[in-house]
């Protein structure tokens, strides 16, 4: 393994908790798929330049329209060609195969640390199993992952899981941290609905494969509650693959799992929610996490939807964004995280990056529009995925910054 120490000679604010910030990159043009990742990547360069001494470019998400001319294999390499070609190749990345909703092949997403002490340590590390950034500040150890490839293995799910998990494991271990550091979980699944018999006829689904997958590995590492923070949701190919964020939080920051008066956690559903003969496993997620320090914190929002309790609400996109977003405020309200372990006290929450999946592309604009409405200061993005469930049109996650007031 190697390892790069990032530059950040005037990072400033002697700040316990650090700030979290997202910019999203469109191409200029509307070449070929090369030529709008390559411009992409020229802005991403200028973006990094800026940020130097200033922040820290922690992850960074592709996300690509993937037809029969672009493999996910393909998109790997010319990504890859294009970060090395500007030196970047040291921030973590993920590739995913999800449209974006506007008019452009690519997008990606830009996730980078603010208001960081220059007491921090900030590393790149390349595994063999893929690069991380690693943030140390006291007792603190922050670790930011890339995905574990956009390749064509022809992999079965479950294989294609255990493969993702055994990479995530090698590089927590590799840091001393363990499954139960993880604060925030992305999954993405292809083909997340398909149902297809097993060589024993039984009838599986791809998203019950992977959660009966994710709960042994969960279960082997002692992770039996306080589950991350999680999406799962579905692309258009490639393998399994598992991007996290774990935290060790030394004896500084607080971590809360949090829980929505108005859905049942996940992991508690009844089995009538699994799909498939063979299904056993709930989907090990918690509805948020929480981390705070010394007045101000980060909320990281699972993948949400038109679910009250445990079932789905029935509506048209619109309605069921609207559930979904009350499903989100009712979450992240001030008064629910003071029932998660917070102070007493008056709060103010921004939300910081705002990401929806529509499961048809022609509602993109309307379900973009709607959220911009709601969240105005927000980083505001929407892709094309399939959902979890068949009757569910739209599913959003975001995170947001949380500060004590002063009135």
């Amino acid at each position: 393994m190697t390892f790069v120490r990032l530059s950040k000679n005037d990072i400033f604010n002697m700040s316990i908790l650090f700030d979290f910030e997202f910019k999203i990159i469109s191409p200029e043009s509307r070449g070929n798929l090369n030529e709008q990742v390559n411009d992409c990547v020229e802005q991403l360069g200028s973006l990094y330049t800026g940020l130097y001494g200033k922040a820290v470019v922690v992850r960074i998400n592709w996300f690509y329209s993937k037809t029969r001319k672009s493999s996910c294999a393909q998109m790997q390499s010319i990504v890859v060609d294009a970060i090395d070609s500007k030196g970047l190749s040291h921030i973590p990345f993920t590739i995913i195969a999800e449209r974006p909703t506007e008019e452009s092949l690519v997008q990606i997403v830009i996730c980078f640390i603010t208001n960081i002490s220059d007491k921090a340590l900030v590393e790149s590390v390349n595994m063999d199993d893929g690069v991380y950034c690693l943030v140390k500040y006291g007792m603190q150890k922050w670790l930011f992952t890339g995905g574990s490839g956009c390749l064509d293995k022809k992999l079965s799910i479950r294989n294609s899981a255990n493969a993702a998990f055994r990479e995530i494991k090698a590089i927590l271990e590799n840091e001393n941290l363990s499954f139960s550091n993880i604060v925030r979980q992305w999954n993405y699944i292809p083909g997340i609905l398909k149902r297809e018999a097993d060589k024993n006829d039984k009838l599986v689904q791809n998203y019950q494969e992977f959660n009966d997958v994710r709960a042994t590995w969960f279960l082997k590492e002692g992770l039996d509650k306080d589950f991350p923070a999680a999406t799962g949701i579905g692309v258009s190919g490639g393998e399994v693959n598992i991007e996290v964020v774990a935290v060790n939080p030394g004896d500084e920051l607080f971590i809360s799992s949090l829980h929505n008066p108005k859905q049942s956690d996940a992991h508690s559903y009844s089995p009538s929610k699994l799909i498939g003969e063979k299904a056993i496993e709930t989907p090990r997620f918690e509805r948020g996490k929480m981390i705070f320090a010394e007045g101000k914190g980060h909320i990281w929002v699972s993948g949400t939807a038109a679910i009250r309790g445990e079932d789905s609400i029935p509506g048209g996109v619109l309605e069921q964004t609207l559930i979904t977003c009350e499903n989100i405020e009712t979450l992240t309200d001030p008064e629910n995280l003071i029932r998660s372990g917070l102070a007493p006290a008056k709060y103010i929450l921004e939300p910081i990056y705002i990401r929806a999946y529509v499961k048809n592309f022609d509602q993109g604009k309307s379900v973009h529009n709607f959220l911009k409405k709601r969240y105005p200061e927000a980083p505001i993005h929407v892709l094309q995925a399939d959902i979890c469930r068949e009757e569910l049109l739209v599913e959003v996650e975001g995170e947001f910054s949380i500060v004590t007031s002063d009135e």
